[in-house]
């Protein structure tokens, strides 16, 4: 039985597929990957699709046209299971998965997205195996149905075998406050600038490229503030030290619809790595911040930086430990019926 991946972005943009490749590979399975090179950086799967343009951002005529190399591969009859990932390519795959593939798929929602308004999901999701949401907010907005299952984005071996640094018990001066991965909230990061640019009581941090970095890099020049570092594409193997040199993990985004559902990369190694996270209110996020008490919900219709320093006199190590691992429990726990479904898919 041979298998096929359909990513619509370069591979490492997508960690989520990892833990798809782990499991597959450790069952002997036959794997294929289509990437999506939108970065132009050269070919990282078997299928790897480049167009003409360079950068994060496609349109929706894009997507017909990388959908269009998707139908082409698949009409090779070469692969008997296929996983799919995004709701923008369910849309222009829907028919061929439905026809040729049905209960022989699974389709992976990892974000919201505006085409949902163009047609109905609830055939895609309901003639899949299963449909597997990164997020349980999503279910805010999904059609009802009994092929939902919760997969992080965070693999169970990871929660398992990393521990947080003993360093953590207490904040440091300065405080660091750290953005780790593709930046892309430049509007509310502009506002924590406002409250805490140039104050030696902070030093801000920005590691990881993002469709927003260009823009962030000249609003800080623009303002000559001196307690900002940014980083741009690091190496994986980078990513843990960027957490343990820091404070708190800055997920600062507004709860549009984009952001309102979706539970980021970031938040699970936050968690893993033992620092709070700070968020704005009105987002599933932000329940989900203030259920466990991994960190601190902020208004921004206030003072930023009279709630941080709120949050750094209030915080109590013990208190938010055993928030933090109620809530790793639970992502296990969700991972292992993640995993098991997909054994049973294997099958």
């Amino acid at each position: 039985m041979k298998f096929l991946l359909i990513g619509g972005s370069n591979i490492w943009l997508m960690p989520y597929v990892q833990n798809y490749l782990t499991i597959l590979k450790e069952n002997g399975c036959a794997v294929d990957v289509i990437e999506w090179d939108r970065l132009g950086e050269g070919k990282a799967a078997k299928f790897s699709y480049k167009d003409q343009k360079a950068g994060f951002q496609r349109n929706i005529f894009d997507y017909f046209k990388f959908a269009k190399y998707v139908i082409k591969i698949l009409e090779k009859k070469e692969h008997d299971r296929i996983i799919l990932f995004g709701i923008q390519l369910s849309y222009f795959l829907k028919n061929e998965l439905i026809r040729n593939f049905r209960n022989k798929y699974i389709f992976d929602i990892r974000d919201y997205n505006k085409i949902i308004n163009l047609f109905s999901l609830k055939p895609v999701v309901n003639n899949s195996f299963n449909t597997v949401i990164s997020s349980p907010g999503f279910l805010k907005f999904l059609p009802r149905s009994d092929k939902y299952l919760t997969g992080h984005n965070v693999n169970s071996e990871k929660l398992l075998s990393e521990k947080p640094s003993e360093l953590l018990k207490h904040f440091k001066h300065p405080l660091k406050i750290c953005s780790i991965g593709a930046f892309r909230s430049l509007t509310e990061n502009k506002l924590l600038l406002k409250y805490i640019g140039n104050n030696s009581d902070y030093l801000i941090k920005y590691h990881g490229l993002g469709p927003k970095s260009a823009a962030l890099m000249k609003h800080v020049v623009k303002y000559n503030y001196s307690n900002v570092v940014i980083s741009l594409k690091y190496e994986k193997t980078e990513e843990k030290l960027f957490y343990q040199d820091c404070d708190m993990i800055n997920l600062l985004e507004y709860p549009d619809k984009y952001a309102k559902y979706a539970l980021p990369n970031r938040l699970y190694n936050a968690a893993i790595f033992g620092r709070p996270v700070i968020v704005f209110d009105g987002s599933f996020l932000a329940e989900t911040v203030s259920i466990y008490g991994i960190g601190y919900v902020l208004n921004p219709r206030q003072s930023l930086s009279t709630q941080i320093k709120a949050f750094v006199n209030s915080y109590d190590y013990s208190t938010y430990n055993i928030g933090r691992t109620r809530f790793l429990d639970q992502v296990l726990k969700d991972n292992l019926m993640f995993v098991d479904a997909l054994d049973s898919f294997i099958i």
